[in-house]
């Protein structure tokens, strides 16, 4: 799990608490508004009686039913208001959560392990509004940068600034230029299953050769270092 994980618990959660609000203070208005409405008809009919017993009476009664209603309904017209700004607050929260949820599966899984050397030593540095966060390899020393979108907080760029020590020149052309987060999620997948392959073949194999942990050359049983990139071999 990445930190990116706890920014979306903490939006759903705050997300789900401030939708429930909403339809607190919407009940409450829908409450009052039905008050005010029969504040209006139990005047009317106090009218028709008073009008016969005390005609005097009657703009009084008016007067004060009207002022019983206009309060009500100003205040359930409020209480909508509200209740329609945490609505739409709750539901742009639970979208961030949805996006940095995916964000964070991404993000996660295109470096389980370092989609170069396949070393287990990452470094994830995220910050909250900071236009730009990392990912650092510590054992090759590759870095990448992506963004998250201000408003949407969705994964909208990932791209490779450093390649490290891991790879050959000519190697260096096989990694993704894009900046497309899918596809820098995708490449990683792969690798990892032929890194997975490499590895259930080294295996079988184990007593007749070497492979590089680093390209995943395959060298002689007595070699050292590898021959394709230079790297100390362990057997």
């Amino acid at each position: 799990m990445t930190p990116l994980k706890n920014w979306a618990i903490v939006d759903l959660i705050v997300g789900v608490i401030s939708i429930s609000i909403a339809f607190g203070f919407a009940t409450i208005a829908i409450t009052e508004w039905g008050e005010a409405s029969k504040i209006v008809k139990e005047a009317e009919e106090s009218q028709k009686l008073l009008y016969r017993l005390d005609p005097f009476g009657v703009a009084a009664s008016t007067y004060l039913a009207e002022v019983k209603t206009t309060s009500k309904r100003k205040f359930a017209t409020f209480l909508a208001f509200v209740s329609l700004i945490l609505l739409m607050y709750g539901l742009w929260l639970l979208i961030l959560s949805a996006n940095i949820a995916k964000a964070d599966t991404i993000i996660g899984e295109t470096f389980l392990r370092c989609p170069l050397c396949f070393g287990s030593n990452i470094l994830l540095d995220v910050k909250l509004f900071r236009l730009k966060d990392k990912v650092l390899c510590r054992d090759c020393h590759a870095q990448w940068e992506f963004h998250l979108a201000s408003f949407s907080q969705s994964l909208t760029r990932l791209s490779i600034i450093d390649y490290g020590i891991a790879l050959r020149a000519e190697e260096k052309s096989l990694v993704p230029s894009t900046d497309n987060p899918e596809q820098w999620h995708k490449w990683a997948k792969e690798r990892f299953r032929q890194r997975q392959q490499l590895s259930q073949t080294a295996h079988t194999t184990q007593g007749q050769a070497i492979f590089c942990r680093f390209c995943g050359h395959r060298n002689p049983l007595d070699a050292k270092f590898c021959s394709a990139c230079g790297r100390e071999l362990q057997a």
